[in-house]
């Protein structure tokens, strides 16, 4: 049992941040065990790195209503999982690829357009969930949001930014839909 380690065993903030990680969607119901350790562990903690932790603890809460179902209880914690201090992978502050999939799922298109499009006008590098989901939006004739256009203009500026959308559009077909709509926004912005 990892909270009553045996004497000699180093078992800290780290390893029940990794614990969690691997296992909130199959264990949801585990979390206040998890959260438990962690605010112990750090109790001692200044304040901005026990914020930290406490945005750690909002992802994984986050995390583990939506694997019990609570579509709305997740999106809603994204408020408090979304600003890290620490970088994620893609150096961002955000929880991106958890909210932005689960505003499309529960059908919230313009949220999810405009979630991404913030994350985009923000960052010179994505999460590979971005690109994904703008481009699968794009294919979507029935969704008419305009953050989707909005979002691959943005992409435009810079090879950098540019090259994870052609990497992800490779496999669509419809990317002349995509075109058609940057034609229309640009249009519309003049």
């Amino acid at each position: 049992m990892l909270r009553d380690a045996a004497s000699g065993q180093d078992i800290d903030e780290n390893d029940w941040l990794r614990l969690a990680d691997s296992i909130i969607e199959y264990l949801p119901d585990e979390l206040p065990v998890i959260e438990e350790q962690l605010r112990r562990l750090t109790a001692s903690w200044s304040l901005p790195r026990r914020r930290e932790i406490e945005v750690r603890i909002a992802r994984f809460d986050a995390r583990a209503r939506h694997a019990k179902g609570d579509l709305s209880g997740a999106i809603e914690r994204c408020a408090d999982a979304r600003h890290s201090l620490e970088p994620c992978a893609s150096g961002g502050d955000d929880f991106i690829e958890f909210h932005l999939p689960w505003l499309i799922e529960a059908k919230r298109f313009d949220d999810a357009g405009r979630l991404a499009f913030e994350y985009a006008y923000e960052l010179d590098e994505y999460h590979d969930t971005v690109p994904e989901v703008v481009l699968q939006r794009l294919g979507d004739e029935a969704d008419q949001s305009v953050w989707w256009p909005l979002c691959i203009m943005r992409a435009t500026s810079t090879a950098e930014t540019l090259e994870p959308f052609v990497k992800h559009a490779a496999p669509l077909v419809s990317c002349s839909r995509a075109v058609a709509q940057i034609s229309t926004v640009k249009r519309a912005l003049r």
